[in-house]
């Protein structure tokens, strides 16, 4: 069975890694998307966004070749709903296409519980068709239902962890845990000890009681990783502020990281924060730049020089 797995830009080594680790799997990459081959239908990773069962996979320049494409398929649920997906510059919209398609399924549609869910996702020239596995949104977690502060999804949360190389049995600790999401994606994962805290930590607390997984809210004394992600320079957050929170967060974190332990932050610019890890004899060994929506974001790991 071939499949497809859509994720963001940037966040495909994490899926790759993901994959590897649980299912034994080798795929490769292309942007935004993952393929591999399995025998057993997989229909959840904590670092993607779909998973699709891939039908075709083109080149177009016209929607109506890709009409012709998914007709050759000669389609014949039971019934049937189409969702699309498009990124890039088109002369139609996601709307036009699925209505367009599903004139080519030769079956009526189930908009509320399908037999057969297809999706079409479009980025920029190429097409890939195929079976939603999913049958959801999976960067979007049940769990988070109290929030504080700015937001990341599942998807890039768990991703975070991949890229720091984190591993279950890693002290970890988020100091600027928000809703929770890094620590509580980590506990899912299998993570051992996790600590998380913050100026508000009752909505995390409460999030990590519905995800049913055990974070001590407290600082730790000791740890091998720190995952977070802190305030951002903003109209809000001004140059004179957010210094002081990282010149602050980093005198803190000497006094906790362990001699080979690293620091894994997501901003949405590498300056000031690498500027002043430099004053804090921490430098950055990585940087990984990824997309959210339409603006470039980078993940930078840090090291005690």
């Amino acid at each position: 069975m071939k499949c497809l797995i859509i994720t963001t830009k940037g966040l495909e080594p994490c899926v790759q890694k993901e994959l590897k680790s649980k299912f034994d799997l080798d795929s490769t990459v292309q942007e935004t998307v993952v393929l591999f081959e399995t025998k057993k239908p997989i229909t959840n990773l904590q670092s993607a966004s779909r998973i699709i069962q891939l039908l075709a996979q083109f080149k177009f320049k016209t929607i109506e070749e890709i009409k012709t494409q998914v007709k050759s398929l000669n389609l014949k649920p039971k019934s049937f709903r189409i969702e699309c997906k498009r990124i890039g510059a088109h002369k139609f919209s996601s709307q036009n296409a699925k209505e367009e398609l599903a004139d080519l399924v030769d079956s009526d549609p189930n908009f509320e519980n399908p037999d057969t869910i297809y999706y079409c996702y479009i980025y920029n020239n190429t097409c890939y068709f195929g079976i939603d596995l999913s049958k959801e949104d999976i960067s979007k977690r049940e769990y988070k239902i109290f929030s504080y502060g700015a937001q990341i999804k599942g998807s890039l949360a768990f991703s975070l962890l991949m890229f720091s190389d984190y591993k279950k049995t890693d002290i970890l600790y988020d100091p600027f845990c928000k809703s929770g999401v890094i620590p509580i994606e980590a506990a899912l994962f299998g993570g051992k000890e996790i600590f998380a805290y913050d100026k508000n930590f009752i909505p995390a607390q409460k999030n990590a009681k519905i995800a049913q997984v055990d974070i001590k809210f407290e600082n730790p004394r000791a740890v091998d990783k720190i995952i977070t992600f802190p305030p951002q320079l903003s109209k809000r957050k001004p140059i004179k502020l957010i210094t002081k929170i990282y010149n602050y967060f980093f005198e803190e974190t000497k006094q906790i990281l362990k001699k080979n332990g690293t620091i894994t932050v997501l901003v949405n610019k590498k300056q000031p924060i690498t500027d002043i890890a430099k004053q804090h004899n921490f430098k950055s060994i990585q940087d990984y730049p990824i997309m959210i929506g339409l603006e470039e974001w980078y993940v930078v790991i840090f090291v005690q020089e």
